[in-house]
Order: structure tokens, then C-alpha cells, then sequence
């Protein structure tokens, strides 16, 4: 991998798609490499030691989701944008039930 710049007049302007891809998986490897550390943590308000997993699972979730509305948006042709791409971040961790039970 290239070690990027930390210079800020060396870094781009624009966000796109690709870079809230790389933003999201370097949130992965972060919760990752950290996830034993935070659930280690006392977090308020139900202590259970699983915070850093429960983190980790909903932004790989997350990343899932958008890496497949990435390759569904391009295989059709179409481009996805920083847009698209965080919308579908954001719904990535969410089921939704075919029915609802009455």
C-alpha cells in the first residue's frame, strides 16, 4: 500500500464513492484491530463486554452492503456516487421483514 501524504495541500478536494469505500474499510480494520480493547470497556448503560464486536459486525454490515450497491450500480451501467454510497452505509446493518407478523 502507498503511504499517502499527510500534507493537506497534498490531499484531494472531493470526496467520491471510492474514497467513502476506503473510508468505511479502514473503519473495519480500525473496530478490527481494536475490538477486544473496547469490549473491555465498562460501557453505560449494559455492561456486557461486547460493545467493540457489536461495532464491528454493524459496520461490516454496513460496508457489505455498500460494496454490493457499489458492483450492482456499476454492473448496470450506471456509476455510483459518494451519494449512493453512503446512503447505502447507512442502510447496510438494517433488516427489514418481508411481513410483519399480525
Amino acid at each position: 500500500m502507498t503511504q499517502e501524504s499527510t500534507r493537506v495541500d497534498d490531499r484531494s478536494t472531493t470526496l467520491d464513492a471510492d474514497g467513502v469505500l476506503m473510508w468505511a474499510r479502514l473503519c473495519v480494520e480500525g473496530l478490527a484491530e481494536h475490538r477486544e480493547e473496547i469490549n473491555a470497556l465498562n460501557v453505560f448503560p449494559v455492561p456486557d463486554s461486547d460493545t467493540g464486536t457489536n461495532l464491528l459486525y454493524t459496520m461490516r454490515a454496513a460496508l457489505d452492503r455498500a460494496e454490493g450497491e457499489d458492483a450492482w450500480i456499476t454492473e448496470g451501467g450506471g456509476q455510483a456516487g459518494a451519494r449512493e454510497i453512503a446512503v447505502a452505509l447507512g442502510r447496510g446493518p438494517c433488516t427489514v421483514p418481508a411481513a410483519i407478523p399480525g
